[in-house]
């Protein structure tokens, strides 16, 4: 598995329960000891979503406007 994935969106999830994907994202990187670090570009409603995925694996999250 890989040490560091980066995710980078310029909106918002196009999925119905991103709760769901936040949990399955943190329990893959978790058992495979990988960081997620996230990008959000532009758009500050993906923010929260991509933040959740970074901080929950000790990655790093950032927005660019």
């Amino acid at each position: 598995a890989p040490d560091v994935v980066y995710f980078m969106t310029d909106g918002s999830p196009q999925v119905k329960n991103e709760k769901s994907v936040v949990r399955k994202v943190l329990r893959w990187a978790k058992k495979h000891g990988t960081k997620v670090y996230t990008i959000a570009l532009r758009d500050p409603q993906s923010g929260k979503f991509m933040k959740e995925m970074a901080d929950g694996t000790d990655g790093g999250f950032k927005l660019v406007k």
